[in-house]
């Protein structure tokens, strides 16, 4: 999956040449060659044809329901002609519409409809980078040797993992106790609204400060 500052002749070249499966978003003013042999901007193919499929989805980035509906074309790229690929448009009422370029067999506005849920998707991983970086730290491994580098991610990945597993609805009860204890919020509002990642980090981290597992304690004591 490729954002659009990757949708360019040399990134598609490798996907074509470790034939993977993938889900490109498209820049709309960038040529392909339709079914009849035209060669035109993306736009140009969507253009004056009306949307398929009208259904209602939730926007994650802003948090609304917005109308939408999809088309599919099969295209060709200019640089590589003989591979069959296909244009999918996801519009959203309000908002600019989505070209995905993919080499996905598309044959109903359903499959359509799959190609453009999971590119939304990606939104969850740039949320799962993003905790990553700030909450653990991964970009502040201050280890050099190979070896040592390949034990910390597995330590991050063992750490986000219990973080995540707090977000399960049987963990309620005890992730509710967590936060009432160690990070309380006040406030009406800010109880009522989602409880962030950091939170959860936080509040385990100030337990385990103040309430010292035995091992941390005998290893102070031997000091």
């Amino acid at each position: 999956m490729y954002d659009r500052g990757y949708c360019g002749a040399p990134w598609l070249g490798a996907l074509y040449g470790f034939d993977v499966r993938f889900i490109q978003r498209f820049k709309h003013r960038h040529h392909l060659i339709t079914e009849q042999g035209e060669k035109k901007a993306a736009w140009k193919i969507a253009c004056g044809k009306k949307g398929l499929a009208s259904r209602t989805v939730y926007d994650a980035v802003h948090h609304r329901n917005v109308e939408g509906s999809v088309l599919f074309f099969p295209v060709r790229h200019p640089d590589y002609p003989d591979w069959p690929l296909t244009l999918v448009v996801g519009r959203r009422k309000g908002l600019e519409p989505i070209y995905l370029l993919t080499n996905e067999e598309i044959f109903t506005t359903e499959d359509a409809w799959k190609i453009v849920f999971a590119y939304m998707r990606r939104w969850r991983i740039e949320m799962s980078f993003r905790h990553l970086k700030s909450d653990m730290a991964i970009q502040s491994l201050r280890v050099y040797r190979w070896e040592d580098r390949l034990k910390l991610p597995g330590l991050l990945t063992l750490a986000y993992g219990f973080l995540m597993n707090l977000m399960r609805q049987q963990m309620r009860t005890a992730r509710d106790w967590l936060l009432d204890l160690a990070c309380h919020r006040r406030g009406r509002r800010l109880r009522e609204v989602d409880i962030p990642f950091s939170r959860r980090r936080l509040a385990l981290s100030k337990l385990w400060l103040a309430f010292p597992c035995w091992f941390v304690r005998r290893g102070k004591f031997n000091l």
